[in-house]
């Protein structure tokens, strides 16, 4: 394993250190380039078997083969917590209103 000449860190701790720093800032890198849409907590609503459901938002995806979710990046509080959705089947929830629902 070469050492770094400078700091004396080798490579994959400096990318390990590079990678934790960027995931305190954003969960993974979003595909389109923007911010994510809705924070952990927030309420939104969702489609799931034709039903509508307004649930919490737990989490973030993280793809296990890379830094790319596909767009499915939000855990949602639903009895298939594991499942990820993407921005484009939430709608959130402010007061006693929705937004546009898909």
């Amino acid at each position: 394993m070469s050492t770094h000449t400078n700091t004396g860190v080798d490579h994959q701790t400096l990318t390990m250190r590079e990678l934790a720093s960027h995931d305190l800032a954003r969960p993974f890198a979003p595909e389109n380039g923007q911010p994510l849409k809705f924070k952990i907590g927030d309420l939104v609503a969702v489609r799931i078997s034709d039903e509508i459901s307004v649930v919490r938002v737990i989490g973030y995806y993280q793809a296990r083969d890379g830094l790319y979710a596909r767009g499915k990046r939000y855990l949602l509080d639903v009895e298939t917590h594991w499942v990820p959705y993407s921005e484009d089947q939430l709608v959130k929830v402010t007061g006693h209103s929705l937004e546009r629902m898909p």
